[in-house]
């Protein structure tokens, strides 16, 4: 090993450590330090299809298994337009509302199930959001490829309202990874929704 669980060497002195002891290969590689400017880094990372990227301090120490305030993780964000087609039980502190929003994005004027978000509410919002859906429920889900695990406890409601998510990017079945709410978009009627590019 080159390092023990805390080495007080600098980054740079563990790095250059690292690549003068290191052959690179098919499964060990030591990645570019990039030495630019944010926005350089994270173009880069985008343009490698990475999740982002790790800012560090040249002169932060390292400590085994954990993740100092000198390293910075900063992923990059993805924002998507959405229709709400239900809501799934919630439960504990959450039972009188919801658990998590399903969601849908219309492909060809057809709606095709997009994943469920289930964090980003403040308590204020789930109670008014969970009121107005209430009033718009229907039988059926308004998108038919949702998947038997998800129509578990579901309460469908009228296609209507747009909201918004982040998320991290597309599973392989093409659904939003990680999706969290950002608030709902009065501005936008459920046909101007659209996958976003990217």
């Amino acid at each position: 090993m080159l390092f023990n669980q805390r080495s007080d060497r600098s980054y740079t002195q563990r790095r250059s450590l690292l690549t003068d002891r290191l052959e690179p290969g098919s499964h060990v590689q030591v990645p570019d330090d990039l030495g630019v400017p944010l926005h350089t880094a994270l173009d880069v990372s985008l343009e490698l299809g990475l999740e982002g990227i790790v800012a560090k301090h040249v002169d932060s120490d390292y400590r085994s298994g954990r993740r100092s305030e000198n390293w910075v993780k900063i992923k990059h964000e993805k924002h998507q337009e959405v229709i709400v087609i239900g809501w799934r039980e919630g439960h504990g502190s959450r039972a009188h509302t919801f658990g998590s929003l399903l969601l849908a994005v219309p492909i060809d004027g057809t709606l095709h199930y997009a994943g469920r978000a289930g964090s980003g509410f403040d308590d204020e919002e789930l109670d008014a959001l969970h009121t107005r859906l209430a009033r718009m429920r229907r039988k059926t889900p308004a998108a038919t490829d949702v998947p038997t695990e998800d129509r578990r406890d579901a309460t469908w409601v009228s296609p209507k309202l747009v909201g918004e998510v982040r998320h991290s990017g597309l599973t392989r079945d093409g659904r939003l990874r990680h999706p969290v709410w950002r608030g709902l978009r009065p501005d936008k009627e459920p046909d101007e929704v659209a996958w976003e590019e990217g």
